[in-house]
């Protein structure tokens, strides 16, 4: 996780620790904060799986409109009702 989403977190739920697995975020959160590049070369695997992660149930992950995301495994949705957005974002598997 990047430093600029630890502090995202930090400032959402206002924890010290992020990490706790009941740390919830609950504002919409970006997959670049989580070190998503989005330029169609880059595996973006981790960051995608690490902001669904963060986000958590009824959570939002937000993809930049324009930018082209790798992945090279699946990707489970690890919450009910979570949102994902991002008009004119594409994700391409190279699975």
């Amino acid at each position: 996780m990047t430093a600029i989403a630890q502090e995202s977190i930090r400032r959402t739920i206002g924890s010290t620790n992020s990490n706790t697995p009941s740390a919830r975020v609950t504002q919409p959160v970006e997959v670049e904060w989580f070190g998503a590049v989005g330029d169609g070369v880059t595996d973006d695997t981790a960051a995608i799986t690490a902001a669904l992660a963060a986000a958590g149930a009824n959570g939002t992950v937000l993809f930049r409109p324009g930018k082209s995301y790798v992945t090279t495994s699946q990707i489970a949705i690890p919450a009910a009702n979570m949102t994902l957005s991002g008009f004119g974002a594409i994700i391409t598997s190279l699975t």
